[in-house]
C-alpha cells in the first residue's frame, strides 16, 4: 500500500497510519513523507517530524520514501541530489529511508538520462539501504524508465478515471511484468 503522507504530524494525524501499519502486519506499507515540498531547508526536521518518523520507522512493515519533485526535468539535478543528502542525514537521528519518491517526473525519453542521474545518485548516497526508487509521472511512460525505478505511478487522478479506456488500454499493453511495477494514485 502506497501511502503519500503529506500532513503534518500532530499528535492525532499520522495515528491511523500507525494502528494500520500495526494491525495488518503482513501487509507492507510504502510511506512518502514530505515535511516541506522535500526535506525542508533545515538538516533534520522539527520536533514532531522527528518523533513521528522515529515511530515510523520501529515498524517493520513499513518502508519510508523522502519526496523530492523534479519539476518535469527542470529541477537542476544538483538540487535533487541535495536533499537526497538531506534526507540521507536524518539516518544518524533514528530515521530509516528506505528510498526516494521522484514527483513530478518527466515522462519523455529525452529526460531519461536526468532520471538515470539523480536516481543512480540516489542509490549511490543510501548505498547500504535496501534502496526503493518511485516515480511519479502521474501517467502512463515509456517503459525505459521502468529500468531505473522500482516502481512507477501510472495513474494519478480521481477514482472515477480509473475505469477510463485509457487506463485499460494502457495496462493490457503494460507486459505483466512492468504492471506489477506499476501504482495507482486514486483521490476524491
Amino acid at each position: 500500500v502506497l501511502v503519500p503522507l503529506y500532513i503534518y504530524p500532530t499528535a492525532e494525524s499520522w495515528e491511523p497510519l500507525f494502528s494500520s501499519a500495526r494491525l495488518h502486519t503482513g501487509l507492507d506499507f510504502v510511506v512518502v513523507v514530505n515535511p516541506n515540498n522535500g526535506p525542508g531547508c533545515h538538516p533534520t526536521p522539527d520536533d514532531n517530524y522527528m518523533t513521528a518518523l522515529q515511530r515510523l520507522s520501529q515498524l517493520p512493515n513499513v518502508k519510508v520514501l523522502g519526496y523530492i519533485y523534479c519539476s518535469y526535468g527542470n529541477r537542476p539535478s544538483a538540487e535533487a541530489e541535495k536533499e537526497v543528502r538531506v534526507y540521507h542525514g536524518w539516518t544518524d537521528q533514528g530515521i530509516r529511508i528506505d528510498g526516494i519518491f521522484f514527483d513530478e517526473v518527466p515522462p519523455g525519453l529525452e529526460h531519461l538520462d536526468y532520471m538515470a542521474d539523480i536516481s543512480t545518485t540516489a542509490r549511490t548516497i543510501l548505498l547500504g539501504l535496501l534502496v526503493v526508487i518511485v516515480y511519479n509521472p502521474g501517467i502512463f511512460t515509456n517503459r525505459e524508465f521502468y529500468s531505473l525505478a522500482d516502481f512507477i505511478v501510472v495513474f494519478e487522478n480521481q477514482a472515477a478515471e480509473w475505469d477510463s479506456d485509457y487506463v485499460r488500454a494502457n495496462l493490457v499493453a503494460l507486459p505483466a511484468a512492468l504492471r506489477a511495477r506499476s501504482i495507482a494514485i486514486a483521490h476524491s
